[in-house]
């Protein structure tokens, strides 16, 4: 994970409005809708590697405990602007994934990421999406597909191939859905929501997809 994510995220920061407005408005559209479905009304969230924290900042101000954590202190810090500018209520802490479930305190409604698991191969993968479901009731892993134009030097996923890595390590599938293409809003307007759910990610090509699992620890 050799890149400046400090530069990427500041560069994708408040301070670059129209593409925030873009960014957390259009595109993670659905990753909201799916965490007001699976997550109950002020249940508790952590995302992991939560980058700049917009999303984060963005569900505390809908009623939801969320914490957030980011292993660079540099991206911490600008986190922590970002909820103080923005009004959040978002906590942020300095923190390694793979030491997350031994310092954590608490099991959360719903572990989180988006961009985390992509950059880890090999038995550091299944440790990686692992430690997730020792974080949360539900696990939501978001990753990228083939068809994302901003992938280098990480993985892609199929929805098949997500949900056989979050069954090797014991998590459960129970949802699935796509996101990061213009084509969703306007899909979500004209198509019925059975038919929406099976095209995304197949015709439609989209940039990301996402898994919702629960986790074997806390049934």
């Amino acid at each position: 994970m050799s890149r400046d994510w400090f530069d990427y995220f500041k560069r994708q920061g408040i301070d670059s409005f129209p593409s925030f407005v873009y960014d957390y408005y259009s595109f993670r559209q659905p990753t909201v809708g799916y965490v007001k479905k699976h997550v109950p009304e002020g249940g508790s969230i952590l995302e992991i590697g939560c980058g700049s924290a917009l999303l984060v900042i963005l569900l505390s101000s809908m009623g939801y405990d969320v914490s957030g954590i980011d292993s660079d202190p540099r991206v911490v810090e600008m986190a922590r602007y970002n909820n103080q500018r923005l009004g959040g209520q978002a906590r942020i802490e300095l923190m390694d994934l793979f030491d997350a479930p031994q310092r954590m305190r608490c099991v959360f409604d719903l572990a989180y990421s988006e961009g985390v698991i992509e950059h880890f191969r090999g038995e550091k993968l299944k440790e990686a999406v692992k430690a997730h479901g020792k974080l949360g009731k539900k696990v939501l892993l978001v990753v990228p597909s083939r068809h994302d134009p901003l992938v280098t030097d990480q993985d892609t996923y199929s929805f098949r191939g997500l949900e056989d890595l979050c069954k090797s390590v014991g998590l459960m599938p129970i949802d699935r859905f796509a996101l990061g293409t213009g084509l969703i809003k306007w899909s979500r307007l004209l198509l019925p929501p059975i038919v929406l759910k099976r095209i995304l990610g197949r015709l439609v090509k989209c940039e990301n997809i996402a898994v919702v699992c629960r986790s074997p620890w806390y049934i």
